[in-house]
């Protein structure tokens, strides 16, 4: 920070999830972090907002980045405004922080399972694409696969959204953007209920595990036909 005001430089902070660092971390928010110029932040992260996002800071940026957005005829629809604004207020962190307590006891559960491999990742649990590729080929006693980690981890999503309803981003939200078997269990984890979530983790590997060396499978699954 000190160094990019030394160089006459602006600082923005994208802070998309801004929402648990205050509730899990005890973090200050986004302005009050270091004091960015702009700073970014997400209305649909942890928060029951619209999806969409807050940009707020410096009054002349703002009024700069608002009207070059109007340029571009992208700004915000007003009931974006109204449900944002709303969301900010009626913030709530224990719902995150209910959140991060079921996925300590999720990921104590699935810790044999992870092979070590597993994390938590905020008000969730997380694996490695590639992590998540090699306990398949460890339980199925194999050195090797047609299939790289991103397919793995977006087959057994989509085995799991078959079967449980569960969404997950490799599955619907946005597939192939990040290499990560993800569970995030804010807002529904607990509506979804501890034995759902080991259940379909079961599933979803077990059906990896018989698909390693069936790239047809794995191909009509992810792409239809």
């Amino acid at each position: 920070m000190a160094e990019a005001r030394r160089a006459g430089a602006l600082v923005v902070l994208d802070d998309a999830h801004m929402a648990a660092r205050i509730a899990l971390f005890d973090e200050p928010p986004a302005l009050a972090f270091s004091a960015p110029d702009v700073a970014v932040w997400s209305l649909d992260k942890h928060v029951p907002g619209p999806r969409s996002g807050f940009v707020a800071g410096a009054r002349d940026l703002i009024q700069r980045i608002q009207a070059r957005a109007l340029s571009l005829g992208i700004e915000a629809q007003l009931g974006q405004y109204i449900a944002g604004t709303h969301a900010v207020e009626a913030f709530d962190p224990e719902p995150i922080r209910a959140a991060a307590r079921l996925s300590e006891s999720v990921l104590k559960a699935l810790g044999p399972q992870f092979d070590g491999k597993g994390y938590l990742a905020g008000a969730g649990i997380a694996v490695a694409g590639e992590d998540f590729l090699e306990i398949a080929l460890r339980r199925t006693r194999r050195n090797g696969s047609l299939l790289v980690p991103i397919e793995a981890v977006a087959f057994a999503s989509m085995k799991m959204l078959e079967s449980h309803g569960a969404v997950m981003i490799p599955a619907v939200g946005m597939p192939g953007a990040a290499c990560t078997f993800r569970l995030m269990l804010y807002p529904d984890g607990e509506r979804f209920g501890e034995r759902n979530i080991l259940d379909a983790w079961r599933l979803g590997m077990d059906a990896l595990c018989g698909a390693l060396d069936d790239a047809d499978q794995v191909r009509a699954l992810l792409q239809g036909g």
